[in-house]
């Protein structure tokens, strides 16, 4: 089984246990190394759990001044069974709410 970790501006983000993590990596023209596309995955959910929500900056909370950013992609790295794999960018799609709190945050990551 593989173990998927990703590291949001350095910090270790939790994930669901059974989440499902897609990693699309492709290539316009196999003969053409110059045309090779970046990875990418679909949009999966992380957990907000305390480590999260630190890292995300309870983004839910609008009062909370100079919080994190979802207009722009934070830098990011995935790790496959503790090796590194892909360095790229996670973007902040939106927070699940349950009860007016947090439940889950959805994002993407882009390769570089």
């Amino acid at each position: 089984m593989i173990t998927i970790q990703l590291y949001i501006d350095g910090l270790k983000a939790d994930m669901f246990d059974d989440v499902s993590v897609t990693i699309v990596d492709s290539i316009k023209q196999a003969g053409d190394i110059a045309s090779m596309f970046t990875a990418y995955t679909q949009q999966f959910k992380l957990p907000a759990s305390q480590n999260n929500n630190k890292i995300f900056k309870h983004f839910e909370n609008f009062a909370i001044v100079n919080g994190f950013d979802a207009r722009r992609k934070h830098t990011a790295l995935i790790k496959l069974n503790g090796a590194d794999f892909q360095n790229g960018y996670v973007k902040l799609n939106e927070v699940e709410m349950k009860d007016n709190k947090a439940h889950a945050y959805a994002v993407q990551f882009f390769g570089e």
